[in-house]
């Protein structure tokens, strides 16, 4: 409000008020929820897949925008885009997969599997705005193609080349291929949806508004701790409206993840005893209750933040029977055990994690402080493998150099960063 600068949320977005010469904030939720890896997948730093989002009156007429452009510009910095930025010794982004001068990952914006991300958009609303324009009409969009156009054209270079020129003549006399790397891309529309907001709005979609806001807070989650109580809001609201114990259930064990990341440690636990009671409603009285790994994982987070370590040990280990095969959770189980002097279970956990993530840092790590603790020969090979892998010692000087040279650096590093919708011209 431009009267007294209070901030209200409307959940959700559908009917949000509208008025002239005011500043609205909407949140874009995606989720992954029919890929069992991460979305994209393949080459996270040069995978082309990005949110369009366009506002428009009730006519029709375009009053503001994002992403609409990067279709088509190669250069652009200003559209929400689900890749990873990996930058140089110098922290300059590589937009070519330049992998003998990576550094370091700056950000990632890209999805795992079930997971929720939101991107906000900030719209100024024209201060000549009419009532008879309204309801306005959000639509969004995730597109997705294989490349990125300064790749792509890298690529197109280089097969202009003598040396290009007999590959392709050598994939063509192998596969029985014609490639053409300079051809346009096709480009493939992922999802789609559209709200409208301001007087006279319809309802557009026939989710329940509470599994909405429930993807939503689940996204907000994701943002930094001074920021966690959005998230908090959105899912009490969510909580206040869902209509049975299994939804209530989901709800309020991300009430948990807030409250653990909170530092809330008593709160969380509170809200893990709660989640089981809710679950126990959903079958019959003889049946056992559900009782999935996330329940157990939030309680195990929530102790290991405030070193409770000993109290940590039975949820972490109940995480990792529940999900074997869950490498996050062989890392606090590692982490826990290491943490009470257990080295021998510190390694038998870490040994069982790096079976499903080879390369995890934090899992190298433990092995290697565990092997020493043991007095093992192995140990210096393991702290050799740790420090293969390990993030480098100037990442946080990298990941500064790139936001102060780059506004995109500098926004994408950011979780539930804000894009502004441009208006149209």
């Amino acid at each position: 409000d431009p009267k007294d600068g209070s901030v209200a949320w409307h959940l959700p977005a559908d009917g949000a008020p509208v008025r002239a010469g005011t500043r609205l904030e909407l949140d874009v939720v995606i989720r992954n929820l029919l890929v069992g890896h991460r979305f994209p997948g393949g080459v996270l730093d040069i995978q082309d897949t990005w949110i369009e989002v366009e506002v428009a009156d009730r006519a029709g007429k375009r009053l503001a925008s994002s992403g609409l452009s990067h279709a088509t510009d190669p250069k652009d910095e200003d559209t929400h885009v689900l890749r990873t930025l990996v930058v140089d010794e110098h922290g300059e982004v590589l937009e070519e997969h330049e992998m003998a001068k990576f550094r370091t990952q700056i950000a990632t914006q890209t999805l795992a599997a079930r997971e929720a991300q939101a991107v906000r958009y900030a719209f100024e609303v024209p201060a000549q705005l009419e009532r008879r324009q309204l309801p306005l009409t959000v639509t969004a969009r995730l597109r997705h193609r294989s490349r990125t156009l300064r790749m792509q054209a890298a690529v197109c270079k280089e097969a202009r080349t003598p040396a290009g020129r007999q590959f392709i003549a050598g994939a063509q006399g192998a596969r029985d291929v014609a490639l053409d790397p300079c051809k346009a891309q096709p480009i493939t529309l992922i999802a789609e949806t559209a709200i409208e907001i301001g007087e006279g709005a319809k309802l557009g979609t026939a989710r329940p508004a509470w599994e909405r806001m429930y993807e939503h807070g689940m996204a907000l989650v994701a943002t930094v701790t001074e920021r966690l109580e959005e998230a908090r809001a959105v899912l009490e609201a969510a909580l206040a409206v869902a209509p049975d114990a299994r939804g209530q259930a989901m709800i309020t064990i991300q009430l948990g993840w807030v409250a653990s990341k909170q530092g809330r440690v008593e709160d969380a636990l509170a809200l893990v005893a709660r989640s089981r009671t809710l679950l126990a409603r959903t079958v019959a009285a003889n049946q056992p209750a559900p009782s999935p790994p996330v329940l157990d994982a939030v309680a195990a987070d929530a102790l290991a933040r405030v070193w409770r370590w000993e109290d940590a040990i039975a949820p972490a280990k109940a995480c990792t029977e529940r999900a074997p095969q869950n490498a996050a959770a062989w890392v606090i189980y590692a982490r826990v055990l290491a943490s009470t002097g257990d080295n021998a279970g510190a390694l038998a956990a870490a040994t069982q994690g790096l079976e499903y993530a080879p390369r995890d840092q934090d899992l190298l790590r433990t092995q290697a402080t565990a092997l020493a603790g043991l007095g093992r020969p192995e140990a210096p090979a393991a702290l050799a493998a740790f420090d293969r892998f390990r993030s480098p010692d100037q990442s946080a000087e990298l990941r500064i150099q790139c936001a102060a040279d780059s506004h995109r650096c500098a926004r994408d590093r950011e979780p539930v960063h804000t894009m502004m919708l441009r208006p149209a011209r």
